[in-house]
This record gives structure tokens, sequence and C-alpha cells, in this order.
């Protein structure tokens, strides 16, 4: 996946890390991201599993849901009750 300056990111490994934004655009197999709790770091991207994730509309909980790919402008189906 090739990762843009301005993306939102979530990186699976380190979920107390929190969401973190894309600083420079993807290159050399690396991304420069600056998380909300750890600051910034440089992720090599055949290690690291991360995913673009969106905002939340207003009044949800948790800030960020994971996202489908950008320009998608469709949000994940509910799932039907049991």
């Amino acid at each position: 996946m090739i990762f843009f300056r301005g993306d939102r990111i979530r990186y699976l490994g380190r979920p107390d890390w929190g969401p973190g934004q894309v600083l420079a655009d993807s290159r050399d197999g690396k991304v420069l991201v600056r998380f909300e709790a750890a600051g910034t770091m440089l992720l090599a991207l055949s290690y690291a599993k991360i995913f673009k994730v969106r905002p939340c509309p207003a009044g949800m909980p948790g800030g960020y849901f994971p996202g489908r790919e950008e320009g998608s402008g469709r949000l994940p189906s509910p799932r039907p009750n049991a």
C-alpha cells in the first residue's frame, strides 16, 4: 500500500501509540509518521502492519475507524441484528 502526506493511519502492533498522521509520502519501503502518544517514527512497511483510517462522524466514540481505500466514499456496512 502507498501512503501519502496527510493520511491518517493506525499501527496494529502498537495500538498504545494512538492514531498517526503521515508526514511525508512513503518511499523506499518506509513511511514517516507522527503518532499522538509516541511522537515521530520512521516505519518499515515490510515490517509494520499499518492501515489507513478516516475520522469518525461527529459524536461517535473512538475518534477513528478502519476505512476503505481513499475515495470510495462508502462506510463499512453495519452487521444485521441476529
